[in-house]
């Protein structure tokens, strides 16, 4: 049963939470790639630059963000744990 409501209050919270926060996007930048005379466009190719400040920075709102929206439940996963 605490397993039900668990998952209800998730759920619930879920909702509330990313109606609240604003997910981060990744900006696209196109870059033609050529092989084996096939062109493919990767609009993501950017985030192959590990370490990059642009790189670095998203990656740090992707986690920031991520802690704020499990933040609430922090008090479930806990009392799950014991």
């Amino acid at each position: 049963m605490k397993i039900i409501s668990a998952l209800f209050l998730f759920s619930f919270l879920s909702f509330n939470i990313m109606a609240q926060n604003k997910t981060p996007k990744a900006p696209k930048v196109s870059k033609s790639l050529v092989t084996m005379g096939h062109e493919r466009i990767d609009s993501y190719y950017w985030m192959n630059q590990r370490d990059s400040s642009d790189v670095l920075k998203y990656i740090k709102e992707e986690n920031d963000y991520c802690e704020d929206y499990f933040k609430p439940l922090n008090p479930i996963v806990d009392e799950l744990m014991e």
